[in-house]
């Protein structure tokens, strides 16, 4: 997941579902709080898509529901950097 975080909100994010890159935007954006924090590259986090909406539970059990801005198929096969 990447994150865009300007004056501590979070108006945009990218996940990987599957072999697809999605990146949603936050209107309004979400405050950047404790929920956030254990976060990290490569940390697992439900998510669902649903239409054009992706629909993220953080750690804490709340929801965030973002609209789908952009979607990029990515290749499985391509060898990854250490």
């Amino acid at each position: 997941m990447i994150a865009s975080v300007v004056g501590g909100f979070i108006r945009q994010l990218s996940l990987i579902l599957d072999v697809t890159m999605y990146t949603v935007a936050y209107d309004p954006p979400l405050k950047r709080d404790d929920k956030f924090s254990n976060l990290r590259k490569n940390v697992h986090i439900p998510a669902r898509v649903d239409g054009d909406d992706l629909v993220v539970q953080w750690p804490d059990g709340t929801q965030a529901k973002g609209k789908i801005v952009r979607r990029e198929k990515t290749d499985p096969n391509r060898p990854q950097p250490a």
